[in-house]
């Protein structure tokens, strides 16, 4: 049987397999003693979770284990991931944890875990906590009970969430276009709250994969071979713009009005664009990763902010938004951050904040994404057998001569050469896999393929 993945990121497995029940007991008596280690005054964990089928059992499991350490589980049913995190800073919990393994296939599932502020665990966080679960006994044949649903906790965490988004967007410019939208929730965590939404911005909303369940009609990951369906749809319906969500709705992509996925990285470049827009008062920040486009740097400039680049992880994103208090930020993956709402990734943040765009701007979906910076990604990756060859690989790259002129080096995560024509290229350490990545992304698509040759033929 395949080991757990247990990560800063989280814990996802097999769900019944090697992800049970007993597992998530483990680990919610860890996260009690993690938490009782933080001197928390709260004993109130928030829990919600996507649509896939183990959900429940870990639900009860996880519940179980927290009560040995003193908690106890306020269940908020099926709701997106940044939804959690917004109802444990809301309610003030000690906590918080989503059940889901976001994009992964329907037979995984996970644990993600917030701390009181409404972040996943830092690193440190996170190797705390880890250490606490490795020491604890494996327990088996545990009977565990299930923990029902209940609608009005449901109702409450969604209502707070849609509440923040909607006093933070003008609604009635959205409303006054009677946009025509099309949304693949994926069966996931977003079926029943992103209608809602569009709902109270006056859309017309076509729902497909409407049906929470944990059998996905398509593969959870919003990437364009998986979202077929949503862009013929958008132009057999006339439709104005189509949205594509993961199982936990913290993921966004687009589709234009033509039926083109516009790319996960331009969802964050669009709303990073716009917020910058309306801001008004002092040199706003942005924060990204070291992976994302150079666009989301050109349009932060271009609007007179200022770029942050953090090491890969949602968390070190957000470690920095909320430290240095950032206007906005994300990750090339669709994963827009508005801390005015929340401190995590939130499709629901990103869908209003678009609507907003295309509503004051006049504009058309591909108007407005042809404007952009435009950059060409390339993705690639080297299989490696232990840490010391990552760092092989590394001490190579670094001694790499360049045939275009340098403009700085980011050792932050492993290794990001920048150029002065603006190309870059990014060879760092896989945290979940035995490979070292390298990604590339320039002006021309040629270019970019270019270098990703270039570092491969000079680690090989």
């Amino acid at each position: 049987m395949a080991e757990l993945i247990i990560t800063i990121s989280g814990v996802r497995g097999i769900a019944g397999e090697n992800l049970t029940a007993e597992t998530a007991y483990r680990f919610g008596q860890a996260f009690g003693q993690y938490l009782n280690t933080q001197k928390s005054v709260s004993k109130k964990i928030i829990v919600g979770r996507d649509t896939r089928h183990y959900g429940p059992e870990l639900l009860a499991g996880l519940a179980a284990g927290l009560k040995l350490e003193g908690y106890f589980v306020v269940n908020i049913g099926v709701v997106p991931t940044p939804t959690v995190q917004i109802s444990t800073v809301k309610d003030q919990a000690a906590g918080g944890v989503i059940i889901t393994a976001s994009h992964n296939p329907k037979e995984w599932n996970g644990l993600k875990f917030v701390s009181g502020q409404g972040m996943f665990l830092t690193e440190k966080q996170a190797n705390i906590f880890i250490d606490l679960y490795k020491k604890l006994v494996p327990v088996k044949d545990l009977q565990f009970t299930e923990i029902q649903d209940d609608p009005k906790q449901n109702e409450n965490a969604l209502g707070s969430h849609l509440h923040k988004i909607l006093a933070l967007i003008d609604v009635a410019a959205i409303k006054a276009k009677t946009f025509k939208v099309v949304v693949d929730p994926a069966n996931g965590a977003g079926c029943k709250v992103t209608p809602m939404l569009l709902a109270m911005l006056g859309c017309e909303a076509i729902v497909l994969n409407a049906e929470p369940k944990g059998d996905f009609n398509r593969s959870p990951e919003p990437v364009p071979a998986n979202i077929k369906e949503l862009c013929s749809t958008i132009t057999e319906q006339g439709a104005d713009i189509g949205f594509a969500q993961d199982a936990d709705a913290d993921r966004l992509a687009i589709v234009d009005e033509k039926g083109q996925p516009i790319g996960e990285d331009n969802t964050l470049v669009l709303a990073v664009e716009y917020i910058l827009k309306k801001h008004k008062g002092a040199k706003p920040l942005v924060v990204t990763n070291l992976s994302t486009t150079m666009a989301v740097e050109e349009v932060t400039r271009n609007n007179g902010g200022e770029i942050e680049l953090t090491r890969i992880g949602e968390i070190n994103v957000s470690e920095v938004i909320h430290n240095k208090k950032a206007l906005i930020g994300g990750e090339g993956n669709g994963g827009v951050i508005w801390p005015a709402i929340g401190l995590g990734r939130d499709s629901l943040a990103g869908i209003a904040l678009i609507l907003e765009y295309l509503a004051v701007s006049g504009k058309t979906l591909s108007e407005l994404v042809a404007a952009l910076p435009k950059y060409y990604p390339v993705k690639d990756k080297l299989a490696c057998n232990s840490h010391e060859q990552v760092q092989a690989y590394l001490d190579k790259f670094a001694k790499m001569q360049w045939p275009d002129k340098v403009r700085s080096i980011n050792k932050l995560d492993g290794i990001k050469v920048i150029f002065e024509n603006s190309s870059w290229v990014h060879l760092r350490g896989s945290n979940t896999e035995p490979i070292v990545r390298i990604i590339a992304e320039a002006k021309t698509l040629a270019v970019a393929e270019e270098l990703v040759a270039l570092v491969k033929k000079a680690l090989s």
